[in-house]
């Protein structure tokens, strides 16, 4: 089964109904996927990132990381900010991603994309 990665910010309706349908694409398709914020919805439990411990916040960079190395697809959605400026931390999953494929050429990711 292929594996992807989804990059995109998730904090308004309108960012998190991207994510959503990226989501649905790839069960439609059968992919199986990693979506940070699926994953990062148990820990932060409706507070923002800076209202959580230390702990939490690495639980939910650590997990990132594990599934950037884990997927083979990043898909990565840069855009979608009212004030028009990329997403700081998608920006840091694609260079994470790219730099897997840099130094880890038998273990690294095999495609990326940007919608």
């Amino acid at each position: 089964m292929n594996r992807a990665y989804i990059a995109s910010p998730f904090f308004n309706p309108a960012q998190l109904a991207v994510v959503r349908s990226i989501a649905i694409t790839l069960r439609m398709e059968e992919w199986e996927y990693f979506s940070p914020y699926e994953a990062s919805r148990k820990v932060w439990k409706g507070r923002a990132p800076k209202d959580c411990t230390p702990e939490e916040r690495d639980a939910v960079l650590t997990g990132n990381i594990n599934n950037l190395s884990w997927a083979e697809l990043l898909i990565a959605r840069v855009g979608g900010r009212e004030d028009g400026n990329i997403d700081t931390g998608v920006a840091w999953e694609m260079g994470f991603f790219k730099a897997l494929s840099l130094h880890l050429p038998d273990e690294a990711p095999s495609h990326s994309f940007t919608l």
